[in-house]
């Protein structure tokens, strides 16, 4: 996680994980306030950024799913309470090392599976990771806080828990029934190619590999 704040005040963004075994039963955490444990480690806390920061959080896979851990719920909570909306940059992602220890140099702008965080909220849940899976799934949900307790992952378990639970199980259309539903409210079905003004295909039209074209035209 990267953060730029404003010239004219600190702003502390807090990066946290937590981790539950197949039932959504709570194992552990990362926070600020738990920086350590045997399968995780959190880079350290950093509560201004008038040059930019970034935290990271560690994940030893193979050594997680030995003490049953399946899911991470990954947050990212504005401790100081500004909306990301009114944070001049803000992003998030993640980066696969082939080893721990491998010696990869962790550079924030130059991790690929990232994005901008910009919405109007001060907890975010920006995505899920399955470890039986080894699936990363996109969330990008913006919670409210809980207004009783301190704005961090302590605070705000039982939603965090509930989202992660949610966006797991969520069922989403794969891309052959959406561009059927598109095909049947926008245009007509045809039977030969060569009929067609657009082809969807594997190698062939619209592929499922123009992600940029098939977010921005048919979703």
């Amino acid at each position: 996680m990267y953060w730029k704040q404003p010239s004219d005040q600190r702003v502390d963004i807090d990066l946290s994980s937590v981790f539950y075994d197949s039932d959504w039963k709570y194992v552990s955490h990362i926070s600020y306030t738990n920086l350590r444990e045997p399968y995780a480690c959190h880079s350290g806390d950093i509560t201004s950024a008038p040059e930019g920061a970034s935290e990271f959080i560690d994940l030893n896979i193979k050594e997680m799913k030995k003490c049953g851990i399946r899911y991470v719920v990954a947050a990212m909570i504005s401790f100081t309470r500004q909306s990301y909306i009114n944070i001049p940059e803000c992003f998030v992602g993640w980066m696969n090392r082939e080893a721990p220890e491998s010696g990869e140099i962790f550079e924030p702008k130059t991790v690929q599976n990232r994005a901008d965080i910009t919405s109007d909220t001060r907890f975010t849940i920006p995505l899920v990771i399955d470890l039986d899976r080894m699936e990363v799934i996109w969330a990008d949900l913006s919670l409210r806080e809980n207004p009783l307790f301190y704005n961090n992952i302590e605070g705000n378990a039982k939603g965090t828990c509930l989202m992660g639970q949610a966006i797991v199980s969520l069922v989403k259309p794969n891309l052959y029934d959406l561009f059927m539903l598109n095909g049947l409210a926008r245009g007509e079905i045809v039977e030969k190619k060569e009929d067609a003004d657009v082809i969807f295909s594997v190698d062939e039209g619209i592929t499922p590999f123009d992600m940029d074209k098939i977010v921005a035209d048919f979703i």
